[in-house]
């Protein structure tokens, strides 16, 4: 009586089969029983491989073109690799902040220095300025100083800023600066300028001479004259 109820329940909800849990002993078998059922009497009924031929037969039986499209879908495809999907880390900073101050002259000679960041920097590059004109004036006393203009890295907190792209940033610096005014030779003073300039000019005709930051300059009378000794060399020329 109550198989035949809950098959009354059934129809009247729209099931048109389903997969009984057990089968009495001695129970008719349901009209609407499609799948393969487990009967009370066998000792194995709670044993694994009876339970997982009812989970089996209580699945939807997909066609071999179906399966494959159900793993296709489920698939990543080659170019959305786990290491393509995570999210790109900001670039490192390899290069700290820095700031160069380029002088040029209407004579092809070029002076960069290092020059601090921040609100001390414009009074360094003040006095840099007023530095650099007093030594060209000693090299040649027609020279004068045409322009001044920094360079300061990064460019932008958005890109990045390794030692490659701060090379690539100043070349491109330089050539707009050798647009404007023809340079000859350079005069590199601290240790960033003679870093990044010793790699610019390197393979060009132009003469590179280093010298202290200007920090040093100021402060030690040993390291003016070894640049004076430096710029003897290039007198004549400028």
């Amino acid at each position: 009586m109550q198989e035949l109820a809950r098959l009354h329940y059934l129809q009247s909800m729209g099931v048109t089969s389903y997969a009984p849990r057990v089968v009495l002993p001695a129970a008719k078998a349901s009209v609407l029983c499609t799948v393969p059922t487990v009967s009370l009497e066998s000792k194995s009924v709670t044993s694994r491989s009876a339970l997982e031929q009812v989970t089996q037969a209580a699945e939807i039986n997909l066609s071999p073109q179906d399966e494959l499209q159900v793993i296709a879908d489920v698939t990543p495809s080659s170019d959305l690799s786990p290491a393509a999907l995570q999210i790109a880390k900001p670039a490192e900073m390899t290069i700290p902040p820095f700031c160069l101050l380029f002088v040029t002259t209407d004579s092809g000679l070029l002076f960069v220095a290092d020059v601090p960041r921040g609100r001390s920097g414009k009074l360094w590059a003040d006095n840099g300025r007023q530095f650099i004109s007093e030594v060209l004036f000693a090299i040649n006393r027609h020279s004068r100083i045409i322009g001044t203009e920094d360079f300061r890295w990064p460019i932008s907190r958005h890109l990045p800023a390794g030692e490659a792209e701060a090379v690539q940033a100043l070349s491109g610096f330089m050539r707009r600066v050798e647009s404007e005014q023809a340079l000859s030779d350079v005069v590199a003073m601290g240790g960033r300028a003679r870093y990044f300039m010793a790699k610019l000019l390197e393979g060009t005709s132009s003469s590179l001479y280093q010298s202290h930051s200007l920090k040093s300059l100021f402060e030690s009378g040993k390291h003016k004259a070894l640049l004076w000794q430096q710029l003897q060399g290039i007198t004549g020329r400028h």
